[in-house]
């Protein structure tokens, strides 16, 4: 087995050893590490998730079984849980990013997160790793349009990032701004009048109707408060405030760092 880590620090200091290949990958987004990753390494499956995610156990057996049971699935999902970082600004994080992939949901996600995920490498276009946000948003939809995805949520990492208001939303911001950004490089842009109406939609579902209906989706638990639907608002909101300012960029232009923490 390899384990590649890919390192977006500026100070980076290569610590690669036997079994662990440490590359360097300076001021590269979250999709750029997930990218380099996928083209460093080695064998044909890949185990894909982040600095802040602490795999838990049985999560290597869950796939290999995943891949036996389904030998036409080329890409899957794991679950992500949110056993440690419990506050609550921290928790309405978890559910923004990740709450399709939540194991408390109640239906498999519709597509992977870079959290969990494992794929295999071979089914990957060559094209598609050469391309800003390619996995993300070419290699992904097309496993899927093609029936070969598939969800073990047997596999599963404890999301691990406790982090107050302001940080919470800064790194919402960023993740938002990097997403945005890999999708506007990779699909042909709307005009701006379909722009604005996608727009328009996207604040009335990420701010207004959204976060109302994951804490009806949440009653009986702790977390069904009002509480959790502010800040879900205000998470909602920082997506809004990115989705502005990635379309107010000239084409090709990139952001100027990733969140805070970020890694793959």
């Amino acid at each position: 087995m390899q384990i590649v880590v890919v390192d977006g620090s500026p100070d980076f200091i290569d610590q690669s050893r036997d079994g662990l290949l440490h590359i360097a990958a300076p001021q590269a987004d979250i999709q750029g590490l997930v990218t380099e990753g996928l083209r460093q390494a080695a064998g044909d499956w890949v185990i894909v998730t982040e600095d802040h995610c602490r795999p838990l156990p049985g999560l290597i057996d869950s796939y290999r079984k995943a891949i036996d049971d389904q030998p036409g699935i080329d890409l899957f999902s794991g679950a992500v849980d949110n056993l440690t970082s419990t506050s609550p600004w921290s928790f309405a994080l978890f559910l923004s990013g990740l709450g399709q992939q939540w194991t408390g949901a109640e239906t498999a996600p519709p597509a992977p997160t870079n959290a969990n995920l494992m794929v295999r490498r071979s089914a990957i276009l060559a094209g598609e790793l050469t391309r800003a946000g390619g996995f993300l948003n070419l290699t992904i939809p097309r496993l899927i349009a093609a029936g070969r995805y598939g969800h073990c949520p047997a596999a599963v990492v404890d999301h691990i990032l406790s982090l107050d208001g302001r940080a919470a939303l800064t790194f919402q911001y960023h993740c938002a701004v990097g997403v945005i950004t890999a999708n506007r490089e990779t699909t042909p842009p709307l005009p701006w009048p379909a722009r604005l109406a996608q727009t328009g939609r996207q604040l009335v579902s990420y701010v207004l109707v959204g976060p109302w209906r994951t804490v009806r989706s949440l009653r009986g638990t702790p977390h069904a408060r009002g509480g959790t639907g502010l800040r879900l608002m205000l998470l909602g909101l920082a997506v809004m405030v990115a989705t502005v300012t990635v379309n107010l960029r000239r084409p090709g232009q990139r952001p100027m760092s990733s969140a805070p923490g970020e890694g793959g």
